[in-house]
């Protein structure tokens, strides 16, 4: 179940964060999972909750998040795409880390996964997943970390520019087509070969003869790749 409240309306479309943080819990096994959008105006961050506990999010809200270490003023300097708090905080753990380390394990939580999403150098939010005892941590870090391109890329398209002036820079960019547009944007948002075959309405065999020409076009070997640049691309 949602945990939600009205000062607590998202920046951005509120289904996307809902079904983000829904493949997140699936992908991983974790449902304590907060997704974070950052307001820059108002200097301050919004929260979306999945089973993650009333309790233990009034407690940080009231002052708890002065000992995060992922809190978003802090995360700026973060360069890895999932962290672990027990390994960012291994060998320089402060009274403030120990402290707030105390507090996840009164609420039943063992450590935390957290990733960050940026449109170039302005931080747009993050994902926090809350660990219990038991959970493979390095594990479910690697999961977060292979999606953290997809969902950032996904992100950006609420906080920055639009679809439309996208799809022309990439276009000028890269000489795309129409249709080798609409099968990066699937691939950019997870699909299978399969899944664009389905969606696009052509067979895959058409899907495989697209997507190669625009790895030649773009100058990448493979779909990760792919995704690694197309994500660099600017799009606010």
């Amino acid at each position: 179940m949602l945990n939600r409240t009205r000062s607590d309306r998202p920046l951005v479309d509120v289904r996307f964060v809902d079904e983000t943080m829904e493949f997140v819990a699936r992908m991983t096994r974790v449902r304590a999972v907060a997704f974070y959008t950052v307001d820059p105006e108002a200097q301050q961050c919004k929260f979306r909750r999945l089973d993650v506990p009333e309790a233990f999010h009034r407690e940080y809200k009231a002052g708890m998040c002065r000992y995060d270490p992922y809190e978003y003023h802090r995360v700026d300097g973060t360069t890895d795409r999932a962290a672990l708090l027990s390994r960012t905080i291994s060998t320089t753990a402060t009274p403030e880390d120990q402290h707030y380390i105390r507090f996840l394990k009164a609420h039943g939580y063992e450590d935390v996964v957290e990733t960050v999403f940026r449109s170039d150098a302005r931080l747009l939010g993050g994902i926090s997943l809350l660990l219990p005892r038991g959970v493979n941590c390095a594990e479910v870090a690697a999961v977060v970390d292979a999606m953290q391109p997809y969902i950032e890329y996904n992100l950006r398209g609420f906080t920055g520019r639009s679809k439309a002036e996208h799809r022309d820079h990439l276009s000028k960019a890269y000489t795309l087509s129409p249709r080798e547009l609409d099968v990066v944007e699937l691939v950019m948002s997870g699909q299978t070969n399969s899944g664009i075959a389905e969606a696009l309405h052509i067979s895959l065999a058409t899907v495989k003869s697209h997507v190669l020409k625009i790895f030649e076009k773009v100058g990448v070997p493979n779909r990760a790749s792919l995704i690694s640049l197309i994500s660099e691309h600017e799009v606010h």
